[in-house]
């Protein structure tokens, strides 16, 4: 998300951001617990990560039970928002800024699950 310099923009990769996942499970009850290397989770975000885990787990992770999180960093992407105050820097929303970020949360999640029955 930079910090809003209209003159500062970026391309490639400088440094990798990554997604980590944790899933908490009591044998009545699972909850995922999802860290991100974002400045903050939109909306928007949260509601296109959700989608996808319907589509690949159908009712197991929903609304109810994944908690997602961002780092808070001024080095990740921008345009991820559906709200304009977050989008003005960044000129607007940009397709090729979410898509990376539900995928790479959605195979952190991936990768817990599958640490669960190991």
């Amino acid at each position: 998300m930079g910090y809003a310099n209209p003159q500062q923009t970026a391309a490639g990769i400088h440094t990798r951001l990554y997604s980590r996942a944790f899933i908490i499970d009591d044998g009545r009850r699972r909850v995922v617990f999802v860290t991100a290397d974002v400045g903050m989770i939109s909306q928007r975000l949260r509601l296109e990560v959700l989608q996808a885990l319907q589509v690949k787990y159908g009712d197991l992770y929903r609304q109810e039970n994944v908690v997602l999180s961002g780092t808070h960093t001024h080095c990740g992407p921008a345009g991820y928002f559906q709200y304009t105050l977050f989008m003005i820097s960044s000129k607007g929303y940009m397709k090729e800024s979410i898509g990376p970020l539900v995928n790479g949360i959605v195979k952190s999640i991936d990768v817990a699950h599958g640490n669960m029955y190991r």
